[in-house]
């Protein structure tokens, strides 16, 4: 199958991280993670839980894996073996940006697959900030969501030749979460400023 140009945007996107991927091991804020150790902790493990909910979430865990990828038959696999890694341990996952299947519906089915491995785990649509309502709809129903990701990245948009072009996002945020009616995260490089502002 010959794939579009966003499609193999997707593939050039996989290949920059695998030419960039170090194989020492990585260093990230969890390597100044310390542990002390609590000889008498007085706790029973029962008493230990992970759980995080609130009125629109019940994860069995604090994290979940990020999107990544999707819109290509490579990158359909990846989600594949994601979902799988989400299945098996009990983790939310959100599948990479549905944009390029809104515009191209054959390319749905390497988003669709994490549903369809991971038939009753939690499972977040995404979507850029400046689409409608309408199409944030249509990405939740392409993989039976149980949440929407709105993704803002304004540094990615403008080195892509298919990103957008302008960034008025604010208004349109505020505009989707008042219209959807399922729960809603935004993603990517928010600062706490913006997201007060967002609130009132």
């Amino acid at each position: 199958m010959t794939e579009s140009g966003q499609a193999h945007r997707k593939n050039e996107h996989l290949a920059l991280a695998e030419s960039n991927f170090r194989r020492t091991p990585p260093t990230s804020s969890l390597n100044d993670i310390r542990i002390i150790h609590r000889p008498m902790p007085e706790i029973s493990m029962t008493e230990v839980d992970l759980r995080m909910s609130n009125m629109d979430f019940n994860w069995q865990y604090p994290f979940y894996i990020e999107a990544m990828t999707g819109g290509s038959e490579k990158t359909g696999e990846i989600n594949q073996q994601l979902a799988v890694a989400a299945r098996e341990t009990g983790l939310a996952m959100a599948v990479g940006s549905e944009s390029i299947a809104i515009k191209e519906p054959a390319q749905a089915t390497s988003f669709q697959i994490a549903r369809e491995v991971n038939p009753d785990g939690f499972l977040m649509a995404n979507i850029g900030a400046g689409h409608s309502a309408a199409n944030a709809q249509r990405a939740v129903d392409l993989i039976h969501a149980d949440a929407l990701e709105v993704h803002v990245n304004a540094a990615q948009e403008t080195v892509m030749p298919e990103g957008d072009e302008s960034f008025y996002w604010k208004d349109n945020i505020k505009r989707l979460l008042s219209m959807l009616r399922f729960p809603s995260l935004l993603k990517k490089l928010v600062l706490v400023w913006m997201l007060k502002v967002l609130m009132n």
